[in-house]
């Protein structure tokens, strides 16, 4: 659900015609990372992998601990969550 954020504000402003604001696209893509984000901590690695593909930023840092999805996953134990970000090339530092 979250992956469609960016393209739901893209496809709505296309309606418009109009190019969409900087802070649509910045609320959407933050939306995105917060879901990234739970979905790590929770160890959900099919929802990773669809927000992967979906353009989700998979190093988001939560502003809450400044913690990462790769931090919370491997904190959490999520062994397939963490291969995919790493996979993705996620920030290990």
């Amino acid at each position: 659900m979250a992956a469609v954020v960016v393209s739901s504000v893209l496809c709505w402003a296309a309606e418009r015609e109009r190019e969409p604001r900087d802070g649509e696209l910045m609320a959407a893509s933050l939306k995105l990372g917060e879901a990234m984000f739970k979905a790590c901590l929770n160890g959900q690695a099919r929802e990773v992998r669809r927000l992967l593909f979906g353009g989700a930023d998979f190093n988001h840092v939560h502003e809450q601990g400044l913690i990462t999805p790769l931090m919370a996953a491997s904190r959490n134990g999520h062994v397939e969550v963490v291969d995919m970000l790493l996979a993705a090339e996620a920030n290990v530092n």
